[in-house]
Formats: structure tokens, sequence, C-alpha cells
């Protein structure tokens, strides 16, 4: 149950904004205008042009894991619904109930937590179940193209860029975000089959099998195809250049060094790729060089310098690392026995200067990294079911002569991984310690929902603790507060947007007028705002002063950091997600002051009140500048489908010839005509059958109280609880009309009836509904969440 304020301060929230719904504890400001409903979903991903991805988890008939992901407007209206089930490791399928499930780039269940939806301007991209194709939506809600094989969103232009395999080739097609076509091309010979396409830092890059095979650049609204480049990022590729010196593969598959000075060494070969396997100091990179133009990818590889000296010659590596700051290098190999055919596996420490070798032992399910200065030896556990046991575990860490420092047994599930974190007073590179036993358990137990967090171990390079936590710190995700690297904590938590706390490159966290500061999804800051946390679990956002401009009263505040104008934000209150406007240029329409509402003496004024403020019913006005609300009358069924539209969001509708003609009394001149016709497509009302063959809605009847049950009820398609077996009301027997309808009602608390002198509860269905009542029963309907189930 939602707190409430009291009646003074309520109607002085009433008289500031007429979308500043009565919710804030303790009668404080929103800090901005609101410009929404409540809205009841289990996440959201932050704001994108005035745009949001909300997600809630669905009951599904059979039993499954299922999921919903709308594309909601600022004012709450749902613009774009997609529906899928997932597994136990978060991969999804189609729903029957939803033709649309997100695109794979969204990836898993919780299919916006990747930066997919912010660069979708307010949009998103989907897959059409009924023909596999992929399909963007605008920001409006509508899809202005389909049936593609790949589409990728370029927000620096606001533009489309969609492909389709066709011909053996892929055509692309180049539009803006209302689908007009800008251009179009047609290349990529002999890639008849598709596979991925990727926007990054203004390049598209096109893959086939897995294998990046292309890339397109858009100039000048052209598209522009880079068909002779074979790039794998962070993999194979054809040119390196580092520091002023070259290498390339030649079209005979030579390698060739080019110096500084101009100099050049080729070295003769069969090569069909460079890689760096390891850089230092910006000219000790160790350079990879191997495949076959005529063979397998697989082929022995060579190691070289910049130079083009080569190093380990004849040893035959299949893979070397080399350990920082030591003249050591973690040297993998892989001997087939020529009778069997069977391979093994060697790993060893080789001291290149020196000569010295150290093995290391093998053994099955065990392998070796290089993790910063050590190595470390990594084993599955076969006692562990998790994932199959596909997981590898730090069993030891080792030195660079091969010495054991420390050991783990298996069944503690530690890993050992590298920060990119330089300390401020030692120059060394931070380590982590992640339990990935807890990780694993509680994303189990979470239906592979998410990843929670598990502990955390910080040290330095001698293996010094640092800092221990409940959770990482992303230290992968770039953020900067006036000028310094700052990272996230990801704690274990029950949503996946609750704020993270900053922390800086001591590992301490950044504070702002003494409080923490946060980032809220994937801003820290917003409009010279910066948000901040009271440590207690609530969340809101300081000025340049330190004023609350926003309340540290939220449960979590949602921001993407892609708004044009800087303006709107998700905000989390009881449970309910609001969209807000913090710049004060959104609509501030002033809520009407009733004459004839009186706080504490008209029956349900706080339910009123909330209708005012929500836009539900703005009354009438009086002639005299004040308005009135006429609490007494009874509610009219032409009011009656205002009222319900206005709950529903106003949603977008165009009545067909059909639909105007659906009722024999209601035409253009009706009052709420409009209202009316979406509520019979809705199949909220269905009227009456006359004895003509007509059918009416009978608009200017008023409404009785088991009529209304039925309007709710199916406005929210049986939200919320069941309707109970038996009646708690002695006025309502097996021949009341609509009964279940008034049975659910109750069940919901909508409506608790009346005690009569006898102790006995009734609810009177056959009495027509005051106004006053229809404000209560709408605003309860809210209160209990179920119109953001609907």
């Amino acid at each position: 149950m939602r707190r409430r304020f009291s009646q003074a301060v309520l109607w002085i929230a009433v008289a500031l904004c007429i979308c500043a719904l009565p919710l804030a504890a303790n009668g404080a400001s929103w800090g901005g205008t609101v410009l929404s409903k409540g809205l009841v979903y289990d996440d959201a991903y932050g704001v994108v042009n005035g745009n949001a991805l909300m997600y809630k988890s669905i009951n599904d008939s059979d039993g499954q894991a299922a999921a919903e992901l709308d594309l909601v407007a600022s004012d709450g209206s749902v613009l774009f619904k997609t529906g899928f089930t997932f597994d136990e490791w978060g991969f999804i399928s189609p729903h029957s109930s939803y033709r649309y499930i997100p695109a794979n780039k969204y990836g898993g269940s919780n299919a916006a937590h990747s930066s997919g939806f912010e660069t979708c301007m307010g949009g998103l991209i989907v897959v059409d179940t009924t023909t596999d194709k992929i399909c963007y939506v605008n920001n409006k809600g509508t899809i202005i193209t389909k049936d593609h094989d790949a589409i990728v969103a370029i927000p620096s232009g606001e533009r489309i860029l969609t492909a389709r395999a066709e011909n053996g080739a892929l055509s692309f097609s180049l539009l803006d975000t209302n689908g007009t076509l800008i251009d179009s091309a047609h290349g990529f010979e002999g890639m008849g089959t598709f596979y991925n396409m990727a926007y990054r830092d203004g390049i598209v890059s096109i893959s086939v099998s897995n294998t990046y095979d292309g890339t397109i650049t858009i100039e000048n609204d052209t598209i522009v195809l880079h068909e002779d480049l074979r790039i794998d990022p962070g993999g194979p590729a054809t040119v390196i250049e580092q520091s002023g010196y070259k290498v390339e593969i030649t079209g005979d598959g030579d390698a060739v060094f080019t110096r500084p000075d101009g100099t050049v060494k080729t070295i003769e070969g069969d090569f069909n790729y460079v890689r760096v396997a390891w850089m230092h100091n910006g000219i000790d990179v160790g350079i990879t060089a191997g495949g076959s133009r005529s063979g397998s990818l697989d082929s022995p590889e060579r190691f070289f310098i910049l130079d083009g000296t080569e190093i380990f010659n004849g040893k035959d590596y299949n893979q070397v690392t080399k350990l920082e700051n030591e003249d050591a290098y973690l040297c993998f190999q892989m001997i087939e026995n020529p009778q069997s055919h069977e391979s093994t596996y060697r790993y060893c420490i080789d001291h290149l200067n020196t000569g010295a070798i150290q093995e290391l032992p093998y053994l099955r399910d065990i392998h070796y990294d290089v993790v910063g200065s050590y190595i470390a030896e990594k084993q599955s556990d076969p006692a562990d079911a998790t994932y199959g046991g596909g997981y590898s575990y730090t069993t030891k860490i080792i030195d660079a002569n091969g010495r054991t420092i420390k050991s783990y047994k298996p069944s503690e599930h530690w890993t050992l991984s590298i920060a990119p974190i330089e300390h401020p007073t030692t120059d060394e590179a931070i380590y982590i310690f992640a339990d990935a036993r807890y990780v694993l358990k509680e994303e189990q137990a979470k239906d592979g929902f998410f990843t929670e967090c598990g502990k955390t171990r910080y040290l330095s390079k001698d293996l010094t603790t640092l800092k221990e936590f409940d959770g990482s710190l992303s230290v992968y995700l770039d953020i900067e507060i006036e000028g310094e690297s700052v990272f996230p904590l990801s704690l274990n938590s029950e949503h996946a947007w609750t704020p993270s706390v900053l922390y800086d490159r001591d590992l301490e966290p950044v504070t702002y007028h003494g409080m923490q500061r946060v980032i809220a999804n994937s801003a820290a800051e917003r409009g010279g705002l910066a948000y901040v946390t009271d440590g207690k679990g609530r969340y809101g956002a300081l000025d340049a002063s330190g004023n609350p401009v926003i309340p540290i009263e939220f449960e979590a505040i949602c921001d993407a950091g892609e708004n044009l104008d800087d303006s709107t934000i998700l905000v989390k209150r009881d449970g309910r997600w609001y969209f807000m406007d913090v710049t004060g240029r959104g609509p501030q329409p002033q809520a009407p002051s009733f004459s004839d509402v009186v706080a504490g003496e008209t029956p349900h004024a706080e339910h009123i009140a909330w209708l005012a403020a929500s836009g539900v019913s703005k009354g009438w006005g009086n002639g005299d500048g004040t308005s009135s609300f006429r609490p007494y009358a009874e509610v009219a069924r032409c009011d009656m489908a205002a009222f319900l539209y206005r709950m529903a969001g106003e949603p977008a509708f165009e009545p067909t010839a059909g639909q105007r003609a659906a009722f024999s009394d209601v035409d253009g001149g009706t009052p709420h005509a409009r209202e009316v016709w979406w509520l019979a497509a809705q199949g909220i009302s269905a009227g009456w059958d006359e004895a003509d063959g007509t059918r009416t809605f009978r608009p200017y009847e008023t409404v009785k109280r088991c009529d209304m049950a039925a309007f709710l009820n199916r406005l929210v398609k049986n939200a919320g609880k069941p309707a109970g077996a038996g009646s708690p009301f002695t006025d309502v027997v097996d021949t009341t009309p609509h009964r279940a309808a008034v049975l659910w009602l109750a069940s919901n608390e909508v409506s608790k009836g009346w005690t009569e002198p006898d102790g006995a509860m009734t609810f009177r269905p056959h009495e027509t509904v005051k106004r006053a009542d229809m404000a209560a029963f709408l605003h309860r309907m809210d209160e209990k969440g179920l119109m953001g189930e609907s």
C-alpha cells in the first residue's frame, strides 16, 4: 500500500501541477514535472529521446519463464510490445502471445541491458517471428522497415542501415527514422548467406560464418562498401601499425616489416594473417604471423618483434604470451602422435634471453593463462554440475620462475583476472579475485535472468589485499567525472538498474557534497545535476551548491544518457516508474481547484484530487474562473468511456467507418463519441441489441455499480488477483449481473462495499455510481498496479 500525504499537503501538490501525482513521501517535491502515471514494471532501461524500454515478467499459462519488453512513451502509453520465453541460460524464444521478440543484439531475457536501446534513437530492433526477419521500430512505435536479415542504427546521423542477402550478394538501404530511403548499395559478391552486422565508432562491420568479411562507412549520406578489407577486431588482420613500425601480409603470403627509418625486411612464406600477441613500452611488441593462404588458420605460427626479428625459431609453439615486466613467456604447444593422430598438450615457461625452460604439469581439464606478472593454473571442477561443469577456476598462482605462490581448492571456485586500473601511488596494476561460485549460484537462482556479483578482492601486484567488496567494480566501463576515471560497483540486487555507487582509482567512493555519487544506468549527471545516494537505498540529485533538486527519496533513477534535450529521466517510487522532466520545460498545466470538493468533508476527496492531478478528469468550469467536480452526480455511460480511455493513457485511436457505425445512438455529436467507439473496439462494452436489429450504447444512461465492475475488469483484461469463489457481499448472488467482475473488484481491494447495521457486507450492485465513488475506484485501480498490468 503506498504512503499517503496529509490532505493539506495533497491539495498543495494538486495545485502545483496536473501531472504531479500525490505519492511523494513526507510531501517533498519531485524535483521535476512528472509526465506519466505510475508504471508497473520490474525494470527500466533509461530514457532515450523521450521513450523508455521497460521490462516485466508475465504469467505464462504453460508454466514457462516469460517476459514482456515494451517501448513506452513519456506519457506512459505503450508504443510497441515484444514478448518472449527464456530458458535457464537466459536464451530467448518466441512466445505464442507475441508476434515480435527483441533482436539478438539486445541479448538474453533482460534484453535491453546492452547499449542497443541507447543507440536506437528511442526505437528498437525486433524480430518478426512469423518471418524470422528483422524490423526497425522508430520512436513513434511504427515499424518503418521490415523483412531484412540485419539492421543497425547509426545515431550520429539518425539513420538506419538495413541489409538483405539476395542473389549471392548483399543489398543495403540507408533510411531516416521515418522510413525515407536515402541511399542503397549492392555488393560483397559471393556472400549469399548472412551472419551479422554491427555498428561501432562510425564503422559497420559485415560478417558471415562468425568472421568479419568487410566494412561499410556512411559518408555524406552515401553507403561506401569496403570489400577489400578483412578485419577481425582484436584478432587476425592483414596490416598492423605501431609506433612507426608497419607489418603487412602481401598477396603472395610474405610478411613485410617496415621500420620507422623506411628500411624493409621481408620474410618469405605462406602467411595469411598477423596479430599482436603482447605489447610493452610501445616497441616491445610480439607479432604472431600464421595461417596458410592455401590451408587452415591452425597452421603453425611464427613469432616476431616489430623490427622483423624472429623469436622462438624452431620451437613450434602454437601460442606465446609474455608475462608483464618479466623475461618470461607462457608457451603452449600441441603435439600430434603420428601413429594415433591423437594430440597431447604442453605448457612451459620460456625465458627467451637465458634459454631456460620450465615445464608446467599438464593434466586433463587443466590449462594456464597469463594474468599480469603471474600465471594462473585453471581447472574445471568435475564435482560441479553448474552449467555442465564448463567453467574453469583458479587453483594456483604461479610466478615467472614456475613457483606456486598461492593455492586454492577447485571447489572454492575462485577466478583470477586483471583490471586495467593503475594505482595512483604504486603505479601498479590492481588484480581481481572473483568468487565465481557465488556468482553462478545467484544467476541460477534467477533463472539466468542476470548475473549476480559475488565477493571480490582487489589486490596489488604483490597480492596484498587493497579492498574487498560484496560485488565488483565494472572497471571496463569508461566513465569520467572532472577528467578522472571512476568505476561503478555492481552489487547483488533484485533489480538490474539499481543505481551503482561510483569508486575512484583508490577504490574509495566518490562523494559530492558529502553524499556518495552514483551512476543511474549509464549517466552520472544530467543537466548540471549529479546523481547521489544517501547510502540507505534512496537516490536523488544535487546541484553544484549541494541542494537536493531531485529529493533523495527515490528507490531508483534510470538515465541512459542519450536525450537530445537533456530533459527526461525515469524515477521509481513505491514500486512504480514515472517519467520526469527535470528541466522545467515539460508541460505544466494547472490542475483545477474544485469549488465543490472540500478536503476532510467531501467523500473520497483525496481520490478526486488524484483524478484531477493525473488528468483523468478536469471537471466543469463555473464561469467565474473556478471549477466544480460534482462529486454526487451520477456517472453517465459516455462520461465513463472518457474516464476509461484516459486511464488507459489515451492510446492512439482513429475509428474506422465500421467502428463509427457500431452503435445507432452514437454519432459525431455524442459527447465523448471517440472514446465510446474505442471502448467498443477494445471489447470493453458491447452495448445492447435492440428489437429493430440495431445495437445501442445508451450514452446518457447512468452506470450501475455492477456494470462499473465489468468495465474495470475488462479494461485491465482481468489483471491482478482472480475473483474469489465465494461472495463477501450478501447482495451479490449467482444471478447478480457481472457477479465475477464484482468479486474480482473485492479480491483486489478496489471496492469493500458497505457494512450494514446487522454487520452484513453489501455491494449494492444495482445502485448508480457517483462521480466521487468513480474517482475512488480508478485511483485504487492505479494504486494496486492493475493499470500497469493491462
